[in-house]
């Protein structure tokens, strides 16, 4: 059926598989720290061995990052994205049937080296499937899944965990990541030449057109993002990994309360997101 969509068509459900792929890959990433006290208990593990968890997935996350670049540059986003959420589909599905401290610690692990793959994949798609007036537009909304997910892993991983048990929170994530990778798979095509000639076209430079590292890092908007993110990403982090476990630790809120409430700073984030990128699609057209 996909082969009957026009171009015009086919790059707003690639933003669409996009958005659902970003909510699930926030949901898994989610799900240690919603279930933070029912975790400690299964695996006999302490603050410190909960950290030790989170440490091991963003170590492997922050190593696969610029990889996961490197890899869609050379092989292109339609395969790496696949492959990633794949991989990150069956971390999620062996977390869920962990027995041990370990065979959990490795999962996550895993987590963290499929996920990255994501977020290359998105920025490659958009920027040879959209021109610059409406690529900040396409990527916000692709971005927004991060929020969204956010928004919803507290009261559906509280619900399938209180209705069906913790273990099930980490496999049916994990069977809704298979999903979203066969339509991937389904749906996403490289864009015809027309297309790609007025993407690369608004950015004033060939799809040809390569950097050798030295040039990068020679770049001040380069660092200027890098600057950034150091700040910023700590804090996003921080409220991902230790906030709902302090809520139902520290505060006393129960599973279901978190459900409830642990949601409410990420939906700020999710407007905040898109409201700004929309209003920088405003300024490139003036």
């Amino acid at each position: 059926m996909t082969r009957y969509l026009k171009p015009e068509q086919r790059r707003w459900f690639i933003v669409g598989i996009i958005f659902l792929a970003i909510i699930f890959n926030y949901i898994d990433r989610q799900l240690v720290s919603i279930l933070k006290p029912t975790l400690k208990d299964a695996f006999d593990m302490d603050d410190s061995g909960y950290a030790l968890v989170v440490n091991i997935f963003t170590i492997c996350y922050a190593i696969m990052y610029p990889i996961s670049g490197w890899l869609v540059d050379k092989f292109g986003p339609g395969k790496v994205m696949f492959w990633g959420i794949l991989t990150w589909g069956a971390a999620s599905i062996g977390g869920g049937i962990s027995r041990t401290f370990g065979q959990f610690a490795f999962f996550r692990g895993m987590l963290g080296l499929g996920e990255p793959t994501n977020f290359p994949s998105q920025i490659k798609a958009i920027t040879v499937w959209f021109s610059g007036k409406l690529r900040a537009t396409a990527n916000s909304l692709s971005v927004a899944g991060s929020s969204i997910g956010a928004i919803i892993a507290p009261p559906l991983v509280a619900w399938i965990a209180i209705t069906y048990g913790w273990h099930h929170a980490f496999i049916w994530t994990g069977v809704a990541a298979f999903v979203i990778a066969l339509l991937w798979l389904i749906v996403y095509r490289e864009p015809p030449k027309k297309i790609a000639e007025k993407a690369s076209s608004s950015t004033g430079m060939s799809r040809t057109t390569a950097f050798k590292w030295s040039e990068l890092w020679g770049k001040k908007s380069m660092w200027g993002i890098l600057l950034i993110r150091f700040i910023s990403d700590p804090v996003w982090y921080f409220c991902l990994f230790w906030l709902p476990g302090y809520l139902q630790e520290d505060s006393g809120l129960s599973l279901a309360q978190i459900g409830m409430v642990g949601w409410i700073p990420f939906l700020v984030a999710d407007l905040g997101g898109i409201a700004t990128s929309a209003w920088s699609d405003s300024m490139i057209r003036k």
